[in-house]
């Protein structure tokens, strides 16, 4: 399994690049990478690689909270460079969310982006 540090932007959407080539589809941060299935049912990750994915995707969070970046905003342009189409659900404004695992939810009111 590849090693990721996140420690700047690039990492962030390098990171999650790989992420969509391995899903094969759009998704946002927040999903529960245990959840996601290939085209045959069967899981796309497993059960370490979910474990290690999200607390990767927590230190984006927290890396984009502390620089002040929008880390949906930063998923989205990767979506739209690779061409994949962004979820619905991706659309959300400033409502609190709670992570699909258990370590994740201590950051669960990081408020995603506020409605203009």
């Amino acid at each position: 399994m590849k090693r990721y540090v996140i420690d700047s932007e690039r990492d962030i959407r390098g990171f999650f690049t790989d992420l969509h080539f391995r899903i094969r589809n759009a998704f946002l941060p927040e999903d529960d990478l245990a959840t996601l299935v290939d085209k045959n049912g069967n899981a796309v990750f497993s059960k370490a690689e979910v474990a290690y994915f999200d607390e990767l995707i927590l230190d984006c969070f927290v890396f984009c909270n502390d620089y002040h970046l929008d880390l949906h905003e930063i998923v989205e342009s990767v979506q739209q460079e690779l061409r994949f189409n962004a979820p619905v659900e991706s659309i959300v404004c400033d409502r609190k969310f709670y992570f699909g695992s258990m370590h994740r939810q201590a950051y669960a009111g990081y408020s995603m982006r506020k409605c203009v």
